[in-house]
């Protein structure tokens, strides 16, 4: 169920930073940390932080394969690219 939560939660991070939508961001950002508070699923709070452009307020236990800076320009790049396709 946790899991489930947690992905739900990044979806809705994906959406409100998609309409940019700083205040719904902030929000949803803020309820996905809560939820990755004990860092299981803390990859999830990176990726919103990469997705709105975000700075982290903490270091992120998150390890990625990649340089997280790259990591950042995907995401970024998929938000980039679902605002073109919506004409936003």
């Amino acid at each position: 169920m946790r899991a489930a939560r947690t992905t739900l939660a990044l979806a809705v991070c994906f959406h409100h930073v998609v309409l940019d939508d700083r205040a719904a961001v902030a929000t949803a950002v803020r309820d996905l940390d809560q939820l990755t508070r004990d860092r299981d699923y803390a990859n999830y709070t990176d990726i919103a932080h990469f997705m709105a452009d975000l700075p982290h307020e903490y270091p992120s236990p998150a390890r990625w394969f990649d340089s997280p800076d790259l990591v950042r320009a995907r995401w970024r790049h998929l938000v980039t690219a679902r605002r073109t396709h919506h004409g936003l």
